[in-house]
């Protein structure tokens, strides 16, 4: 909290240092006295205390159950970030995962959050790049996309990679949140009619050709 007030920010995301999808993190604010965290994590106080990690997204309210959770994680090593708003569609905030393969944006999903959590394992919706507003020029998407190749890029070793990107309310701005090693999975979402496995697949294909 005391760097919090020094950063002069009021919400951050704490998130496990080795996590994945979802597991521990804590979407936390404070305003004035009242704190919140809504986490995947569930605390258990039977005998001895207990936690959880769990498909349903709690909140919790009590400093002390709070800080148990929080303390629990930072534990096992976390990394904190700011909690940025993000732009809405359907009155619900989102992100994309945007699948970069040989150094391409390809395959785009927007994940429509009913909490500060969009993972679809935890029942968010998914949404195609045709629900994005018209009023996001073609250019400014094509800026984002820009974003996620030169993130990418700095992993050369990595043939691809599922960006999780953030766009600002302004529709202009935008954010790397995560780069995941293993972001592929998109069932049903397709560029060119092929989807993220075929993608790969044939642009391996293309890069052995060039080598030989």
């Amino acid at each position: 909290c005391e760097e919090m007030e020094q950063q002069n920010c009021d919400r951050v995301f704490v998130k496990l240092a080795h996590g994945s999808s979802a597991s521990g993190v804590v979407a936390y604010e404070r305003r004035a006295s009242a704190e919140r965290a809504i986490t995947s994590v569930e605390r258990v106080a039977e005998g001895e205390l207990k936690f959880y990690n769990s498909r349903e997204i709690r909140q919790y309210r009590d400093s002390r159950e709070i800080a148990d959770i929080i303390n629990f994680l930072a534990r096992e090593r976390v990394q904190v970030e700011a909690w940025m708003p993000k732009a809405r569609i359907e009155g619900r905030g989102f992100d994309a995962r945007v699948v970069v393969i040989g150094g391409k944006a390809r395959q785009v999903v927007l994940r429509l959050g009913n909490s500060p959590m969009t993972n679809l394992h935890l029942g968010n919706d998914r949404r195609e790049v045709t629900a994005l507003p018209r009023s996001l020029a073609p250019e400014t998407w094509a800026e984002m996309m820009q974003t996620c190749e030169r993130a990418a890029a700095c992993f050369p070793k990595s043939f691809y990679c599922g960006i999780d990107l953030l766009i600002a309310p302004n529709w202009k701005d935008h954010y790397i949140l995560e780069m995941n090693a293993f972001g592929d999975l998109l069932q049903g979402i397709t560029w060119n009619g092929q989807d993220t496995y075929t993608t790969e697949i044939e642009m391996l294909m293309e890069r052995q050709q060039c080598s030989t």
